[in-house]
């Protein structure tokens, strides 16, 4: 919750903005006034924060944000290791170069990313206990929408469009280590496998390389 507002004579007409979000952990039946103080960051008042508990009752997972950036942390609490003391640790270093866009656990074990680079999206799959890289999807170049999964089951879905197809879901197995395709988008008359895309990288005046994508016949 945000700090409580100061008072003021233009209740609906105000343009103040929240800052200072702060966790809190709330009992039922009890005023919030008896809440406790679980985190704060008076350094960073524009962070905002999501947190759930996992399904096994042991981790409490924490995602910062910051406005609409999709540059975010991921933090995750280990409630029998911690012995009830407040404390993270970091399960995924930032990437220097690649921005995280979402973050799911799921099959128990696993946690799926989804990271932009170079201005096209890639399926990440690391170990949710330790960070370790595992793999990446083979897909093609295009963008992901949604991901969709639970820790209990032993597969993942997640959509993907593309200048070629406006949208394909796949599925992938982490008990057979297998991705299909589970539906598409049919578009009548056109048939995308007579067309590629591919990614160039043209230099400019002052040497920055800037992504093209190329749509072209086989």
């Amino acid at each position: 919750r945000y700090p409580e507002p100061g008072k003021s004579d233009d209740k609906g007409t105000e343009t103040d903005s929240n800052h200072n979000q702060m966790l809190y952990y709330h009992k039922l039946g009890t005023p919030q006034s008896d809440d406790i103080l679980i985190y704060k960051d008076p350094s960073n008042p524009e962070y905002m924060y999501e947190i759930v508990v996992s399904t096994d009752g042991r981790y409490v997972i924490l995602k910062v944000l910051k406005d609409c950036d999709r540059v975010n942390k991921l933090w995750i609490f280990d409630l029998e290791k911690i012995n009830r003391r407040i404390g993270f640790i970091d399960i995924i270093k930032e990437h220097p170069a690649d921005v995280l866009s979402s973050a799911d656990a799921i099959a128990e074990k696993n946690l799926v990313l989804v990271y932009m680079h170079d201005v096209k999206e890639k399926v990440s799959i690391h170990s949710l206990s330790t960070g370790k890289h595992i793999k990446d999807l083979p897909i093609p170049i295009g963008s992901i929408e949604a991901v969709a999964g639970r820790r209990e089951d032993s597969e993942f879905f997640f959509k993907f469009t593309s200048y070629l197809n406006p949208g394909i879901i796949y599925r992938y197995n982490f008990t057979k280590e297998k991705l299909s395709e589970y539906r598409t988008t049919e578009v009548q008359g056109f048939n995308s496998d007579l067309f590629e895309t591919k990614q160039v990288f043209i230099e400019s005046k002052d040497k920055t390389k800037i992504p093209v994508f190329i749509v072209s016949p086989k």
